[in-house]
């Protein structure tokens, strides 16, 4: 998995917001993260699978492996389908 071209974390306004960067730039292909969102996106910079930021996840947080994992695939997909992450 990967955090598609163009795309990044800020900062504004105090919240954190994956922001597309890109000229073709498309307002509505945002997403605000936080806590365990934060930690994700470092994975996927880190360009970790899905399989291997479960396990971090869970090695991180102290909750059984089906929420962390119910959740962690929530916050993919939805990333997915914004086209903000790729799952090659």
């Amino acid at each position: 998995m990967r955090i598609a071209e163009g795309y990044e974390l800020k900062i504004i306004a105090g919240e954190n917001i994956v922001v597309c960067t890109r000229a073709d730039v498309n307002l509505t292909k945002t997403i605000t993260i936080k806590g365990s969102g934060e930690f994700i996106w470092e994975r996927l910079k880190e360009g970790f699978t899905r399989a291997e930021i479960i396990k971090a996840m869970c090695n991180e947080y102290n909750a059984p492996y089906e929420v962390i994992a119910k959740d962690t695939n929530a916050f993919l997909d939805q990333a997915i389908n914004l086209g903000i992450v790729t799952d090659d």
